[in-house]
């Protein structure tokens, strides 16, 4: 029989206070609050307290000390060249934590979990140096936040009427009612939705979206400039928005943009307000997928409720395949909100 092991990992800007949740678990990867990490040794086959092994004594004595919670992962086998995949693993599911922040808090206040060592947060410094005199003038800014995401009764209350738990029991597999190819979509889009809400490039943020989005809605062969706006439609084309402020051509616009970017690297094209645009449409969508994946056993699912949908519209049928519990939500930024976020 092969030797089992448990790899783990610190992390960092995560707390996890409240009793209920000091272990959480993100596929095959499980986060553990500090204080319960030897509390929880029997479920990880673990035989001695982690922190009073001789072993970590001896070399790595702050391994335990420094972190506020610890991702850990069961691993059978041998372990040569198995770190680094590892860290992967724990990145992914790190970003899916981050989903936390999504409707819960806005961009300029995320706060973003990550791996001991490797800080999210940069900065940097500049001057202004007058040709003419010998006047200077200074300034800096902090790129990202020392703040921690804390797993709080506030925003529990809040996931609790959202999809965040759902998602973890399907991403936990508690709820096997969807094929194994839609699985990997929604963790796929679950990831790229983190990414994009750590992310402090606008940019960069809003392909991570829009290719979530694609993640989800579309199949090989789509015309995706067509196919992406009327299936959003299917799921928010009911709010008093879709009408009043244009979201079919705004959706279309976003599109185009992101052609842009990619096929001739026109990064400056994307703004604030695209970036807030698009989170909205994707946390909507995605919250009604989760919250009724009931109806969507595999992608297929979605795109035939999707067509249903839309030929009740175009036959001007009040039809019974849309959902009346489909909701809407946005997020209202203030121009001092956007700035924070460039």
């Amino acid at each position: 029989m092969s030797d089992q092991f448990v790899f783990i990992t610190p992390i960092q800007n995560l707390e996890m206070p409240l009793s209920r949740y000091k272990l959480i678990q993100i596929g095959n990867v499980y986060f553990v609050s500090y204080d319960k990490i030897n509390y929880y040794k029997k479920k990880f086959g673990l035989r001695t307290n982690l922190t009073t092994m001789p072993y970590l004594i001896k070399t790595e004595n702050t391994f335990f000390t420094n972190a506020q919670a610890f991702a850990l992962i069961h691993h059978s086998g041998d372990t040569k060249n198995k770190g680094y995949e590892y860290i992967i693993k724990v990145q992914n599911a790190i970003d899916i934590l981050c989903l936390l922040e999504r409707g819960f808090s806005k961009r300029r206040f995320s706060s973003i979990p990550c791996i001991w060592g490797m800080p999210i947060v940069k900065s940097y410094k500049y001057l202004f140096v007058n040709k003419k005199n010998p006047s200077v003038s200074s300034g800096w800014r902090l790129i990202g936040t020392h703040n921690s995401l804390i797993l709080s009764n506030e925003m529990i209350s809040y996931h609790k009427q959202g999809y965040f738990f759902k998602l973890l029991d399907i991403l936990n597999k508690k709820k096997n009612i969807i094929s194994v190819e839609w699985y990997k979509c929604i963790f796929d889009a679950s990831v790229l939705l983190g990414k994009s809400w750590a992310e402090k490039s606008v940019p960069e943020a809003f392909l991570y979206n829009m290719i979530a989005l694609e993640t989800l809605l579309t199949e090989s062969g789509d015309a995706f400039s067509l196919i992406i706006p009327k299936r959003i439609k299917s799921f928010i084309g009911w709010v008093g928005y879709w009408e009043t402020e244009n979201f079919e051509s705004k959706i279309d616009e976003m599109y185009k943009k992101r052609c842009k970017i990619v096929h001739e690297g026109k990064l400056s094209l994307v703004l604030v307000d695209d970036l807030l645009f698009i989170d909205d449409l994707v946390n909507n969508v995605f919250d009604n997928i989760i919250n009724h994946i009931n109806l969507f056993h595999c992608k297929k699912d979605l795109i035939l409720f999707t067509k249903k949908i839309e030929a009740e519209h175009l036959l001007g049928i009040q039809g019974k395949t849309r959902p009346k519990t489909l909701r809407f939500s946005h997020k209202t930024y203030s121009e001092k909100d956007k700035l924070e976020i460039i």
